[in-house]
């Protein structure tokens, strides 16, 4: 217990939305010595727009999105141009976790050297099958809500989605 103790004091995680230049970051990390691993986290646009529209919190959700996947497709081509950082980038899909997240997270540990314990798994099965209310509540049914966008989100919207998107849709092979 104690060894564990000491080996997560070593380990950091740090999250963040946007990272302006995946290459930048690799190159510090690599001049200052630092074992650094980055998940590239990727969801389909539409769900997405629809994410943010709900929240009311942005004034136009069409340059948002096209923000989105503006950013999102740059980190797509580098990772797909840079096969030499696969031991540093990782790619996951939204809808690949939320299908399976036990796989999925027994991935992403494998990919960072960690110890899967068995906490983790039994707190995602917990909180993975079924839904609690509120917004930004921590328990969902994750493979019930992959496609569930489909019937959310208007015709037109979707459209011009679709149209905004196309590139990283395809890059990423959405439907």
């Amino acid at each position: 217990m104690r060894r564990e103790a000491e080996d997560l004091r070593k380990k950091q995680v740090v999250k963040t939305i946007k990272t302006a230049n995946v290459e930048v970051l690799l190159r510090v990390a690599d001049d200052r010595n630092v074992d650094l691993k980055v998940l590239l986290y990727y969801r389909d646009a539409r769900p997405v727009y629809l994410s943010q529209k709900a929240l009311g919190k942005l004034q136009n959700y069409f340059e948002s999105i096209e923000n989105y996947c503006t950013e999102k497709s740059k980190l797509k081509k580098f990772y797909d141009d840079n096969p030499q950082f696969n031991e540093e980038l990782y790619e996951q899909k939204f809808e690949d976790l939320a299908e399976n997240p036990v796989v999925q997270f027994r991935k992403i540990y494998d990919f960072l050297h960690w110890d899967y314990p068995g906490e983790v798994e039994a707190w995602i099965r917990k909180n993975t099958k079924e839904s609690s209310d509120g917004a930004y509540s921590t328990s969902r049914n994750s493979s019930a809500i992959i496609s569930s966008w489909k019937q959310k989100i208007d015709k037109k919207e979707k459209f011009k989605v679709d149209g905004i998107c196309n590139e990283y849709l395809k890059l990423l092979q959405y439907e």
